[in-house]
């Protein structure tokens, strides 16, 4: 998994993870949170270490001129003490405060700003603290390495350098200021030793602080430079494994939803096939009882039982039909299947025409106004519109219309089957393609009916990667409109 470094740009990591890929926004994101967070910790813990200073400043300064009797300006220090204090007091509070500040990247930039404040007031104030402690002669000079390690820490490789040669410019100004006379020079012994003055000492001291600086920025730079990048590293590979965790859980709350379809489907299954095998069973034991009086009841009965055996195999059937639609594959490629959408309309017309003038139904059929070939297989075709067409005519009363109609529209074949029957309601609407659900009203007006017919219809036309949408009014009529791909042209 690409890392971005402290340039910007990827690096590899040796902790790639191959399950999920992140962005690297989010990447990017989560880097300066932690980034953010070691920052305002270590900002926190200088905050403690300089109440540490303070108080060591102010009882070393107590203990050398009262009980040693060291010839140090103990009120010039108690001020340098107080100062510290104050200005440690200020990044305290906004320590309290940093977190309330909206935007990472913001918070990020603001705390870099006031650690960079911190090393540069503790380095001026280090500087001050040596000019009234003897300068060159005080060894405790040696104090800038620990704040060159600091910076390493909490700011880039460049930002390091650029402090250590503040921290050098600081001490030569002091050295060179109390050597030459610019600046008074005050005793830390009581004997008073001049090396501030000793022309072999100076440049030696001088010299031995820049290598020290330098190389204390270089190798801490470094060491922190490689921890920052496993640190980044870890935390690609920990977001990466956050969204795997996300999209397992989604996973599993799509296959617990799926369980619970199947188990209410096969619930739905068997209490619609319990019903009809109850009846039949009680018509049958009628019959075998001997409590049928013979000729016509008994014929009653046994066709009472045919028509139950019917109603059952039409639901078997209907189950079979759309468990092998759930399983079949779309149909991807357009020139794989071809209907003649006049000639399934001419087959159905015969078919259907019988049945209507039954019903004393209209039934009206409008031939396609030019060629209109579907680009899918004809037996889809054809169980779609049938099942619309018995629909259509189970549901309109005596003297209403049902029409079936066919056109070319761009680059789709429009299917149209309305009719003029009970409609649906509104709260209905959303459920007609539900499996098993029957509305109120088509109960009513039609006894028998498996539920499953429009279910059928629509993963019928799903799988040839076409549409269905309904439009309906109750007591008014309804109208499919099935749009399926146009078989390609010949060229």
């Amino acid at each position: 998994m690409p890392v971005e470094g402290e340039s910007g740009k990827p690096t590899s990591s040796p902790f790639f993870c191959y399950a999920v890929s992140i962005g690297p926004e989010q990447g990017r994101e989560r880097a300066l949170a932690a980034r953010l967070e070691e920052l305002l910790s270590r900002t926190k813990w200088l905050v403690r270490m300089r109440w540490i200073a303070v108080a060591g400043l102010a009882v070393a300064t107590t203990v050398a001129r009262h009980l040693l009797g060291l010839p140090v300006p103990a009120r010039a220090l108690y001020w340098i003490a107080g100062v510290l204090a104050a200005y440690n007091a200020a990044f305290y509070l906004f320590t309290r405060r940093g977190r309330r500040l909206p935007g990472t990247a913001r918070q990020l930039t603001i705390a870099q700003a006031v650690a960079v404040a911190q090393i540069v007031m503790d380095l001026a104030a280090l500087t001050v603290m040596l000019h009234y402690t003897g300068g060159v002669e005080n060894p405790f000079f040696f104090y800038f390495v620990f704040h060159m390690i600091i910076a390493s820490i909490l700011l880039s490789r460049p930002a390091s350098f650029y402090i250590a040669s503040l921290g050098i410019g600081l001490f030569f100004a002091l050295v060179l200021g109390e050597y030459r006379g610019v600046l008074a020079h005050h005793a830390l012994w009581r004997e008073p030793l001049g090396l501030y003055r000793d022309d072999v000492f100076v440049p030696a001291a001088l010299t031995v602080f820049v290598t020290t600086m330098y190389m204390s920025v270089y190798f801490a730079a470094d060491v922190v430079e490689r921890l920052r990048a496993r640190e980044r590293e870890l935390i690609s590979v920990s977001t990466s494994l956050e969204i795997g965790t996300l999209e397992l859980q989604q996973a599993y709350e799509r296959i617990r939803t799926l369980e619970e379809k199947k188990s209410g489907f096969l619930r739905t299954a068997a209490h619609e096939l319990r019903s009809p095998l109850s009846a039949m069973r009680s018509l049958l034991d009628v019959v075998l009882d001997g409590f049928a009086k013979g000729g016509a009841h008994e014929r009653e009965l046994l066709e009472r039982a045919h028509n139950r055996v019917n109603q059952m195999l039409a639901l078997v059937n209907d189950i079979l039909a759309l468990s092998r639609l759930k399983e079949a594959p779309e149909v991807h490629d357009a020139a794989a299947a071809r209907t003649d959408a006049c000639a399934i309309l001419s087959e159905l017309e015969a078919l259907y025409r019988p049945k209507a003038e039954q019903k004393k139904v209209r039934l009206e059929i409008l031939p396609p106004p030019a060629a209109c070939a579907a680009a899918a297989a004809s037996d889809d075709v054809r169980q779609v519109l049938t099942n619309l067409l018995d629909n259509a005519i189970n549901y309109t009363g005596e003297g209403g219309t049902v029409t079936l109609s066919a056109e070319p529209r761009g680059a789709s074949i429009v299917l149209a089957v309305k009719d003029t029957g009970i409609g649906v309601a509104p709260e209905d609407s959303e459920k007609v393609f539900d499996e098993f659900y029957r509305a109120p009203n088509a109960k009513a007006a039609h006894s028998f009916g498996t539920g499953l017919g429009l279910a059928i219809v629509k993963r019928t036309v799903e799988n040839c990667k076409g549409t269905i949408r309904m439009e309906s009014a109750l007591g008014k009529g309804t109208t499919f409109t099935v749009v399926l791909p146009q078989y390609p042209p010949e060229a």
